[in-house]
């Protein structure tokens, strides 16, 4: 998926999910119409395995949007109720996207 010409950002959120997810759904639907909001934000992929694993990549025009976005006061709502209940483990890492190759059929 083409987001913008090289070079962009990439931020990867992969994760465990907890058993609760009591409000997920609903935070991640304001949380992606909040994040297109920031200029420089350029989409997102996800998705969950069965077993709880996730991943969760953003895609940002510049380091100086993925920093409003994680000062973001909703995003930092999120961030703590995710911690508190949502996730048993995340990481998160930031990549500078020099390259991409693309095949559609």
């Amino acid at each position: 998926m083409r987001y913008s010409t090289v070079p962009y950002y990439a931020v990867i959120f992969p994760s465990k999910k907890s058993d609760n997810l009591s409000g997920y759904e609903e935070i991640n639907k304001v949380i992606y119409d909040e994040a297109e909001k920031i200029e420089g934000y350029l989409g997102f992929e996800c998705g969950t395995l069965e077993n709880g694993e996730g991943i969760h990549i953003s895609y940002w025009k510049t380091m100086e949007a993925i920093h409003e976005w994680k000062n973001n006061k909703l995003h930092q709502f999120a961030k703590q109720q995710g911690m508190k209940k949502w996730y048993n483990a995340y990481n998160i890492k930031i990549c500078k996207v020099e390259y991409e190759n693309e095949f559609i059929s």
